[in-house]
């Protein structure tokens, strides 16, 4: 750990004057750039926000960015990682990680997945004492902020920092997307074909883009896409998994996480059903827990399981047992179930509540792995 104040680059006020406004012209960031962005931010950025009602896209683009700047997001030494109640005790402290030295070369990556308002003054403080390079980056997580929201307007009105927004595309937009595609890799379509494929993606750009350039490269330049291709291609891409999403919050695993939850939800499964199947995993897993902390092993407690484990989930469900411990499995059972009332409550967006819930728990799984 560094101390407070061996900081990197300039001290306070050297970005060009104090204020989330220092250093420089606002980023503002089209929609048709946001990719563009992700590949390549400008070396000034000391900070990117990326929020929005779609969670998985929230932390894809979190892990592009991370991957843009040489981490590796799944790697827990690849990046320092701090919650939003941490930086609500001590706000300064994203700075002081932003501008510390990087112990293994390159650019520092700091992640926030759960940004909210209190986030508002670490950030803020960011800004005021960041120089024209900074040593690092903080890449900030949130879920969907209105206009109004503190945080949303400090960032996208920063000169070292920028705002990416995620949303879910209609089936239009899938479309659209669909057509420059193919065009782009020379393969003839019509509009049943879009509509075809439209139907089997639903509204997750990111999941869509990978999915449609499998397509275009299964036809081939110079072919026409038809129903059997689609069909050949994309049949599983609207098959939503539950036991994915579940596996991949008990694994830690956000990228999987991320994904299945954009297969869930793009099926038309609501949110509530989601949070009852986790809580369902986690109540067999605390079962498991039980037995092991009593002197069975892990192998023999999956083996005498009744109903039966199936077999490609057992050795999942055996590393799953190895890093769980009771006391952790009771407070993401608590969590579920509070997650839940909320999300019935009509008091906040069900799916918003949802991811939040799973990816607090996945993070908590992360911290737990031996």
């Amino acid at each position: 750990m560094h101390r407070r104040g061996a900081r990197q680059g300039p001290g306070r006020g050297s970005a060009g004057g104090t204020g989330a406004g220092a250093g420089g012209a606002t980023v503002k960031v089209e929609p048709r750039g946001i990719d563009a962005f992700v590949r390549s931010p400008p070396e000034r950025i000391a900070a990117v926000l990326i929020y929005g009602p779609d969670a998985g896209l929230v932390q894809e683009r979190l892990a592009a960015l991370a991957r843009t700047a040489g981490v590796d997001p799944a790697d827990p030494f690849g990046a320092v990682e701090l919650s939003g109640a941490a930086l609500r005790a001590d706000p300064a402290r994203l700075a002081d990680e932003v501008l510390a030295l990087s112990l293994g070369g390159g650019r520092r990556v700091v992640l926030v997945r759960d940004a909210g308002e209190e986030s508002v003054a670490a950030l803020s403080g960011l800004l005021e004492v960041v120089g024209e390079r900074p040593a690092g980056l903080a890449l900030l997580a949130a879920g969907d902020l209105p206009a109004r929201s503190g945080l949303r307007r400090l960032a996208e009105g920063a000169g070292r920092a920028a705002a990416l927004p995620c949303y879910v595309d209609d089936s239009g937009g899938i479309e659209r997307l669909a057509a420059e595609m193919l065009r782009a890799d020379g393969v003839a379509f019509d509009r049943e074909a879009l509509g075809e494929i439209s139907a089997r993606l639903g509204g997750d750009r990111a999941l869509a883009r990978r999915e449609i350039e499998k397509l275009a490269l299964y036809v081939g330049a110079g072919n026409r896409v038809d129903g059997d291709a689609v069909k050949s291609v994309l049949g599983d891409v609207a098959e939503a998994s539950l036991d994915d999403a579940v596996f991949a919050t008990a694994d830690g695993d956000y990228p999987a996480l991320a994904a299945a939850l954009r297969r869930v939800r793009s099926d038309g499964t609501g949110a509530v059903p989601v949070l009852r199947a986790a809580q369902r995993q986690f109540h067999r897993l605390y079962a498991f827990v039980s037995e092991v902390e009593s002197g069975v092993s892990p192998a023999q407690a999956v083996e005498r399981a009744r109903p039966p484990v199936f077999f490609r989930q057992r050795d999942r469900i055996r590393d799953q047992i190895s890093r769980w411990n009771s006391n952790a499995i009771a407070n993401a059972l608590q969590k579920l179930t509070e997650a839940e009332f909320h999300a019935k409550s009509g008091t906040a967006d069900d799916w918003q509540v949802c991811e939040r819930a799973l990816f607090v728990i996945a993070q908590a799984a992360r911290s737990l792995r031996r």
